[in-house]
C-alpha cells in the first residue's frame, strides 16, 4: 500500500468517525465544546519574550502541544511530539533522535541547533551542545503539562543554540499529578514503571516528585551491510533507562532538580568494527539544578534571579578487531551559572525585558583509551565560560499592530563577541486575521568536541531568518497558518567529506553558506463534539554552497492528527507521518511513511486511566538514514526503524 493510499484511507476514516460523532451527545466534553479555536489556540506562552504573553501577539510562530494531545496520540518521547509537529522530521540511528527542521537535518549534529528547556532551564550539556529527544531525555513526559515549541532564531534572548528554534517543556504542578503509580509494556517486552507525588501544603506550598525505570530487551535485528558474514544480531539493542524528577514551589520561590541515566547498546556497532557484540555501548548521566525568585520591585517593574547547575557524563564502549580491543570514550561536562531579569511596564504603550546571563563551565574533559593493552590517546579538559546581555521593547503602537525590538550581545570563550537583534510586527488586520513579519539573527559556537577533534580555529555558525506569516480563522471551529521563510546560513560546522582516520587532520570544517527557503501551510479543525483535526506540508527548499541539494534534507513532510472522542470518556487518536525523498550518504531515499494509532480513556472518578498504541501500524519501517561511519567495516547509509509494537500503559491515581 503506497504512502498516498494510506493517506486517503486515514483521511476518509477521520472523516467517517467525526461524522459519526457530530450526532453523539458527549455530556463529559462539553465545556471543551462550548470553546471555539480562537479561544483554545489563544493560551499564554512564556518562551518566546521571557514573560507570558499570548501566542497570538507573540513576535515568532509557536506552536503549543498539551498533556491531553500527549495522551490522546500515545507519545512516549519528547521525539515523538516533535515528529508530529510542523516544520519537523524526526530520525533515529537506534542509539539518539535528531531533528530536522524546515529542511535543515545534517546527520549526527546531536541538535545543538536547538535551544532544549524545561521550565526556561537550558539543559543543553556544555561538551557537545546536545539536546536529547528520545529516551535519552531527562524528563518522563508524564510530568509535562505542554509544550512551546518556538521556531526561528531565539539568540536575541537566549543566546547559543537557538538557531532553528526553542523548545521548552512546562511540567505539570503537583496539586495536578497527585500521587499515582504508572505502568506500560509493549510487544517488544519492554516495560517501564512510574511513581508520582504531588500536592499542596497548608502554607501554599506545592511539591512533585516523580521517579521512573524503564526496560527494553531490544529487537532481532538484520544488517546486511555485514554480509558474507554474519548479519543477524539478538542481544545487543538493549536499554535500560532511570529518571528522577522533582521541584518545590512557595509563591515567587521555586526549586527543581532533575536527574536521569540510560544505558543503550549499539546494535549497528556504529564508529566501531566488530558487529553482534554486547560491549558496544552508550551510557548518558545527567543532572539539572534550578532556583529562581521573582518579586515585584515596583507596581511596574518585577524582577527574577535564578541560579543553576549542570552535569552531562558520557561514557562509549567501542570493540574493534585485527586484533580485538575495548576502546572507552568518555565526555564530561559541569556548570554553573544565574540570571538576573527585569520587566517592565513603560506605560501602557512599551514592555521592556533586559537582563544579563552567565555560565561558567567548571569542566569539558574528553579523555579516550584502549582497555588491554592500556593504551591513553588523549586526556583533556577545558574550562570556559559564556555571558550574555539582553534587552526587548514590545511596543503598542496601536489596538491592532506591536512591534517588538531586541538584540542580545554575547561573549563565548573560543569565539569573537556576537550581536543579535531581532525585529519583528504583529498586526491584527481583523479579529479573525493575524500578520507577523520577523527578521533575526542567532549563532552557534563550535562545542568543546568539535573544538577538540580540529586542529585549526572553528569559525561560529551563523543564520539570517526572515520569516512572514498568515493566520486566519475561517470560522470559530477552523483555523489556518501560512507561513513563508528564507534563511541564510555561514560556517556551517559540518563533518569533513575528506576526513581520513588512517591520517587525521581536521574531523570538522566550516562550510561557506547555505540557503534555505520554503513555506508551511497548516490547518485546524474542531467539531461540535470535541473531535480535533490537525494536518500540515511543509516544503524546503534548500541549497549548499555548491548548489546541491544536502544530504538528510526531505524535499516535503505531511503531517496528520485526528483525535475523536467516541463517548464521554474514551478517544481515538489517528496519526499519519509522510516524508518526502532525501539524499542519503551512497544514494537516495525514497518517501516513507508511519501510521499510528492510540485508543485513550481519560482518568475516571474510579482513578484508573489507560491507553493502547499501535506504532507503525502497516509496518512499514521505513530506514533510517545515518551518519557516514568512517570506522565501519562495510559502507552504509540507514540502520533499521522500530518494528509495529502495541504499547499498553495503565495509570492508577490514589
Amino acid at each position: 500500500m503506497s504512502a498516498l493510499t494510506r493517506y486517503f484511507l486515514l483521511l476518509s476514516l477521520s472523516a467517517f468517525v467525526s461524522a459519526r460523532a457530530d450526532t453523539t451527545n458527549l455530556a463529559s466534553n462539553q465545556d471543551l465544546s462550548k470553546l471555539s479555536l480562537q479561544e483554545l489556540l489563544n493560551i499564554e506562552v512564556v518562551s518566546v519574550s521571557k514573560f507570558s504573553q499570548k501566542a497570538a501577539n507573540a513576535p515568532s510562530d509557536v506552536t503549543v502541544i498539551s498533556a491531553d494531545e500527549i495522551r490522546n496520540f500515545g507519545w512516549r518521547t519528547l521525539a515523538d511530539v516533535l515528529g508530529s509537529a510542523r516544520s519537523f522530521n524526526i530520525t533515529s540511528d537506534r542509539l539518539y533522535s535528531y531533528a530536522g527542521v524546515r529542511g535543515f537535518a545534517p546527520l549526527g549534529d546531536y541538535n545543538n541547533r536547538l535551544l532544549l528547556m524545561i521550565d526556561g532551564m537550558r539543559i543543553n550539556d556544555n561538551v557537545y551542545d546536545q539536546a536529547m529527544l528520545g529516551s535519552e531525555f531527562s524528563l518522563n513526559l508524564d510530568m509535562v503539562d505542554h509544550v512551546e515549541i518556538v521556531r526561528g532564531p531565539g539568540s536575541s534572548m537566549y543566546g547559543n543554540n537557538a538557531l532553528f528554534g526553542i523548545i521548552n517543556l512546562i511540567t505539570k504542578r503537583g496539586q495536578e499529578v497527585g500521587k499515582r503509580l504508572t505502568i506500560s509494556a509493549d510487544t517488544l517486552k519492554s516495560g517501564s514503571v512510574q511513581g508520582s507525588m504531588g500536592g499542596r501544603l497548608d502554607n501554599d506550598a506545592e511539591y512533585l516528585i516523580s521517579a521512573s525505570h524503564e526496560y527494553a530487551p531490544g529487537e532481532k535485528l538484520t544488517f546486511p551491510e555485514f554480509a558474507p558474514g554474519n548479519t543477524v544480531t539478538s542481544g545487543t539493542d538493549s536499554l535500560h533507562n532511570s529518571r528522577l524528577f522533582s521541584k518545590f514551589s512557595q509563591g515567587g520561590f521555586g526549586v527543581m532538580v532533575n536527574l536521569s541515566k540510560r544505558e543503550k547498546l549499539n546494535p549497528a556497532a556504529l564508529s566501531s568494527g566488530l558487529f553482534d557484540d554486547p560491549r558496544n555501548k552508550m551510557v548518558d548521566q545527567q543532572g539539572f539544578f534550578d532556583g529562581h525568585y521573582t518579586w515585584s520591585a515596583t507596581q511596574s517593574t518585577e524582577w527574577t534571579a535564578r541560579l543553576f547547575a549542570g552535569s552531562h557524563q558520557y561514557h562509549g564502549d567501542y570493540v574493534y578487531n585485527d586484533p580485538v580491543i575495548l576502546n572507552r570514550d568518555f565526555g564530561r561536562g559541569d556548570w554553573l551559572g544565574g540570571e538576573f531579569k527585569g520587566d517592565t511596564h513603560l506605560g501602557i504603550d512599551h514592555r521592556l525585558v533586559y537582563g544579563v546571563e552567565l555560565q561558567r563551565n567548571t569542566r569539558q574533559r574528553l579523555y579516550n583509551y584502549d582497555v588491554d593493552p592500556y593504551y591513553l590517546y588523549h586526556d583533556t579538559n577545558k574550562t570556559g565560560f559564556r555571558k550574555g546581555y539582553y534587552v526587548q521593547d514590545e511596543w503598542h503602537m496601536n489596538d491592532a499592530l506591536n512591534a517588538t525590538v531586541g538584540a542580545r550581545f554575547d561573549q563565548v570563550t573560543g569565539i569573537n563577541d556576537q550581536v543579535s537583534p531581532r525585529l519583528a510586527l504583529v498586526w491584527h488586520s481583523n479579529p479573525d486575521t493575524i500578520w507577523k513579519s520577523s527578521y533575526g539573527t542567532a549563532f552557534r559556537a563550535p562545542t568543546a568536541f568539535e573544538s577538540f577533534t580540529n586542529r585549526g580555529r572553528l569559525l561560529p555558525e551563523r543564520i539570517q531568518t526572515l520569516e512572514l506569516s498568515f493566520e486566519h480563522y475561517l470560522s470559530s471551529e477552523l483555523h489556518m497558518t501560512v507561513v513563508g521563510y528564507d534563511y541564510r546560513m555561514e560556517n556551517q560546522i559540518a563533518s569533513n567529506p575528506d576526513y581520513d582516520p588512517a591520517s587525521p587532520g581536521n574531523y570538522y570544517i566550516n562550510l561557506p553558506q547555505l540557503r534555505g527557503r520554503g513555506f508551511e501551510i497548516e490547518a485546524e479543525k474542531l467539531w461540535d463534539g470535541g473531535a480535533r483535526l490537525r494536518t500540515s506540508l511543509d516544503i524546503p527548499y534548500l541549497r549548499d554552497d555548491q548548489g546541491q541539494w544536502p544530504i538528510n534534507s526531505p524535499k516535503w513532510n505531511f503531517k496528520l492528527n485526528h483525535a475523536q472522542p467516541l463517548d464521554s470518556h474514551w478517544t481515538l487518536g489517528m496519526e499519519e507521518q509522510i516524508v518526502g525523498p532525501q539524499r542519503s550518504n551512497l544514494g537516495q531515499l525514497g518517501s516513507s511513511a508511519i501510521t499510528n494509532l492510540t485508543l485513550s480513556r481519560r482518568m475516571g472518578s474510579n482513578g484508573w486511566e489507560f491507553s493502547a498504541t499501535i506504532r507503525d501500524l502497516f509496518d512499514r519501517r521505513p530506514d533510517q538514514p545515518v551518519l557516514e561511519d568512517y570506522m565501519a567495516l562495510n559502507a552504509r547509509d540507514t540502520v533499521p526503524n522500530v518494528a509495529r509494537n502495541i504499547n499498553i500503559r495503565l495509570v492508577r491515581r490514589f
